[in-house]
């Protein structure tokens, strides 16, 4: 609306790159190989996401169970499940298309082959293992037993693959860039514009901050209570950087209208 309608799209200038020999990039802050970089944070997914580990190894546990003793009716719920959840998930985020709909069924089929995987192999070692009742025949303790393993050990296995699939759709498929970098909970790279108003003109300052100080790095700030100070200053002094240098943007003077003629 701002626009009026004179630009229908908007397209991200190029800024030489910092290797001579290589390709401008895309001015954007951070860079787009720098965003590349961070997405290997979503291989510790499990670490920064554990409640969403958790509720991930509910649902191997839940459909464990009956993969393994149901095992053509495990597999087709499985599927059915996993692939409809990850698809409508992925819907959600990013519309529908084939792309998605491709991307969202492969994700869901490698969790359920996981999740069969595991829990085959988990029923099998407390049968060789653990000298516990058989199920259904005063069967709980195993069932307990069962549960810790898919929720602690599924868990971990399944949010290592979303974390996977989060790292690659973005980086390769142009694909859930918000969820893969909100996952990793990062606090860095802020950015905030300043600007400058004179009569006739307004300049940009794009100000960027590589890294924010964590929450023990603060201290009480040293000022009188009750002047324009903020309460609270970082120990070690922050590093504010131009993002690009700046905008200025130059408004022709207006011409005030004529005055009443005199009678």
């Amino acid at each position: 609306m701002w626009l009026g309608g004179r630009v229908k799209t908007l397209t991200l200038a190029e800024r030489p790159a910092s290797d001579p020999k290589a390709a401008p990039e895309k001015a954007c802050y951070p860079s787009r190989s720098e965003s590349r970089r961070m997405l290997a944070g979503n291989f510790a997914f499990p670490v920064y996401n554990p409640g969403f580990a958790v509720i991930l190894g509910v649902i191997y546990w839940l459909l464990g169970i009956i993969a393994v003793n149901w095992v053509f009716y495990g597999v087709c719920l499985a599927l059915v499940v996993l692939c409809a959840g990850f698809l409508a998930y992925t819907r959600k985020q990013e519309g529908g298309g084939a792309k998605v709909n491709l991307v969202s069924i492969a994700n869901g089929v490698i969790h359920a082959v996981a999740l069969i995987s595991l829990a085959k192999g988990v029923s099998a070692f407390n049968d060789a293992y653990l000298p516990l009742p058989a199920w259904p025949h005063d069967g709980l303790w195993l069932l307990l037993v069962f549960a810790a393993e898919m929720i602690v050990v599924g868990g971990v296995i399944a949010a290592e693959l979303f974390g996977i699939y989060l790292a690659l759709s973005s980086a390769l498929l142009n694909l859930n860039h918000n969820d893969a970098f909100s996952a990793m909970r990062r606090d860095s790279h802020r950015h905030i514009l300043r600007m400058r108003l004179t009569a006739n003109d307004v300049t940009l300052y794009p100000i960027g901050l590589d890294r924010v100080p964590r929450r023990h790095e603060w201290r009480n700030n040293d000022a009188k209570i009750g002047s324009p100070a903020p309460a609270f200053v970082p120990m070690k002094p922050l590093m504010p950087h131009l993002i690009e240098p700046p905008i200025l943007i130059r408004v022709p003077p207006t011409t005030p209208p004529p005055g009443p003629r005199a009678a």
